[in-house]
């Protein structure tokens, strides 16, 4: 497996490849652990939608038609953001209150972590299932500095259909059938809160044939079939 550096400039390549589809691509960085925690991440993430929302016609975009993109962390912090915002839960800024993100026509989730508990010891190694609240979530949580560091567990707290949007028009979670890294079960688990809590905007796309990083770096490498498929996520 290739290694991905998280930060923006290693991403050039995909931004030339969205420019070439004709959208106006911006690829920000957000604070990384550990020079920042999830709630700094999240503020980060914020800001630079914000920015695009207000600035984004200066280069051609239309900011009625955002769509946000997350790989991995990436796409954790984005749910984790989109999802703090629109229900108004404790983060940076004003009364501590993780500030509201601009309007979102669309956000894509590639293969995010969105609960820790599988990585957990009775998770892997025992084989337990459906494992809550272990001391592996417990302590993450506290080494990323925010106890509602989990996207599905945010939800976990809501009752059936009480929340009618989380923060964008439409949210793809994207699976990869060759996913080694993040199981699949992780992304079938937010797709399942997200419905029960009542989400219409939530649809769920696997991408076969492609691990943890193939999608991303396949059309860095220019490789057609990552390209396809890239295509075809944003075109449905």
């Amino acid at each position: 497996m290739k290694k991905t550096i998280c930060e923006k400039t290693f991403y050039s390549k995909l931004a030339d490849y969205w420019n070439e589809l004709g959208f106006v691509a911006v690829v920000p960085n957000y604070a990384q652990y550990p020079y920042g925690r999830l709630d700094d991440m999240v503020y980060d993430v914020g800001n630079s939608l914000s920015w695009v929302y207000e600035n984004i016609d200066k280069y051609g975009g239309d900011n009625k038609n955002i769509i946000v993109i997350g790989h991995s962390s990436g796409a954790h912090v984005t749910a984790l953001g989109l999802f703090k915002s629109t229900l108004g839960l404790k983060g940076i800024g004003e009364n501590n209150i993780t500030k509201p993100y601009p309007p979102i026509k669309r956000a894509i989730l590639l293969g995010g972590p969105y609960d820790f508990d599988p990585y957990s010891y009775r998770s892997r190694v025992k084989g337990e299932e459906n494992v809550e609240n272990s001391k592996f979530e417990a302590f993450a949580s506290y080494i990323l500095g925010s106890k509602q560091s989990c996207p599905t567990d945010i939800l976990k707290e809501y009752q059936n259909n009480s929340i009618s949007y989380l923060g964008a028009e439409r949210i793809t979670i994207t699976l990869f059938s060759e996913d080694e890294m993040v199981p699949a079960t992780i992304g079938y688990g937010l797709y399942n809160q997200m419905k029960r809590v009542g989400d219409k905007s939530v649809d769920l796309c696997v991408l076969e044939g492609f691990d943890h990083t193939g999608l991303t770096e396949g059309v860095m490498d220019g490789e057609e079939k990552a390209k396809e498929a890239f295509y075809q996520l944003l075109s449905n």
